[in-house]
């Protein structure tokens, strides 16, 4: 386990393992799940937060139970007594916690420094760590800051067809949501990101799971130069920056078009029996070899080029 000094641990959360394993025991044994969460929440304020409505889900989260206090703050984004912290995160404690930044401090209280949910396919349940969105934390977000499971995550998750495959690259992994899905159908999976907070996050979303991925600094191709893969799945960048780079998820010096074509002709360099499945942004008028599929107005469906695709 690489050993961080106590500012990295700012910059790269999640990264002492047993800490990391004590948390999951700790949100399972209270039934933090996808199951369970939403039969707490009743249907009415679970399809509310899915709206990005917290109010129904803190009415029925006030009964100080376990499970309430973990989705007031790691879902709701709440400050809540370091008493109930305790008896929700009993084997991990709030120091252990706040020293990875699961947790922060605000004098008697504790809020969540990051965002840990549950996520579930058709066979198994999951966690997944991300960063806090501005509408559950105070002040604004950072500039290293790790997008969590959006809309273009799960089109692309779905888009992904699920046999079995050798090797996998997820290129610009983010929180991990693509590998964490990857992992049950391949016998190797390679992440990578240019964000190292990312590949912390991400580490930490494999680790809660128990899973095993090759994570790698860097853009694009370069950490897997020369290197061939069975199935590689991408949701690139795709909020354009204003020429300076306000985050690190944002592509501020080329427009969404010279991005998307870099990556493409990339792919087109060498030739193996392969498929790529990424998602690009309305209106990317992007190379597309035969087989690609067109952009749907108003949202980003996945592009899908089966047969040749390779690292190099």
């Amino acid at each position: 386990m690489i050993q961080y000094s106590e500012p990295d641990r700012v910059e790269r959360p999640m990264t002492d393992l047993d800490v990391v394993d004590r948390i999951g025991a700790d949100l399972r044994a209270a039934g933090y799940t996808a199951d369970d969460v939403p039969e707490l929440l009743g249907a009415g304020a679970h399809r509310a937060l899915s709206r990005g409505e917290l109010w129904p889900a803190l009415r029925v989260t006030r009964d100080g139970s376990p499970l309430s206090t973990l989705v007031r703050l790691f879902l709701l984004g709440t400050t809540e007594p370091e008493s109930l912290v305790r008896r929700a995160l009993p084997t991990t404690g709030i120091t252990a916690a706040s020293g990875v930044g699961a947790l922060e401090l605000d004098g008697s209280d504790v809020r969540a420094g990051l965002d840990i949910r549950p996520h579930a396919d058709e066979d198994d349940d999951y966690l997944v760590v991300s960063d806090l969105d501005s509408d559950t934390r105070p002040g604004p977000v950072r500039h290293d800051h790790v997008l969590g499971i959006g809309q273009a995550s799960l089109t692309l998750a779905r888009a992904v067809i699920r046999e079995p495959v050798g090797s996998v690259l997820d290129i610009g992994t983010g929180c991990g949501i693509q590998a964490l899905h990857a992992f049950s159908h391949s016998r190797s999976i390679v992440a990578t990101d240019t964000n190292p907070r990312a590949l912390a996050l991400a580490g930490a979303t494999a680790r809660l799971n128990g899973q095993h991925w090759d994570l790698r600094a860097g853009s694009l191709f370069e950490p897997v130069a020369g290197e061939q893969f069975d199935l590689i799945i991408s949701n690139p960048p795709f909020v354009i920056g204003t020429g300076t780079q306000q985050y690190i998820y944002a592509i501020p010096e080329l427009p969404a078009t010279a991005c998307a074509s870099r990556w493409f002709v990339t792919c087109r360099r060498s030739w193996r029996r392969a498929e790529l499945v990424s998602c690009w942004p309305t209106g990317s008028s992007a190379v597309r070899p035969t087989g690609a599929s067109e952009s749907v107005a108003g949202s980003r469906r996945p592009v899908v080029m089966p047969g040749w695709c390779s690292a190099s």
